[in-house]
């Protein structure tokens, strides 16, 4: 799994947020996220990855696993 993959995906996430605070949006950020796997199957993965690490962004919420994985490591599991 590509870290520059990964960083594209989060933010295609993060404009869509900044934008909603601006412009009233008729989808959610759910609904983003079905749209980017339908529209590229291949990077599922990769896709709930970004969506998972910028939603534990906006919440605050850090995991610190201790042993020194990467990201790539850590995604595996996905």
């Amino acid at each position: 799994m590509s870290i520059q993959a990964i960083r594209y995906y989060e933010e295609k996430f993060k404009e869509y947020i900044m934008s909603s605070l601006v412009v009233e949006q008729f989808s959610s950020v759910n609904q983003l996220l079905e749209d980017l796997i339908n529209e590229n199957p291949e990077d599922h993965k990769i896709i709930h990855y970004a969506y998972i690490n910028v939603k534990k962004e906006l919440t605050g919420f850090i995991e610190d696993s201790g042993n020194g994985e990467d990201l790539c490591e850590q995604s595996k599991h996905i």
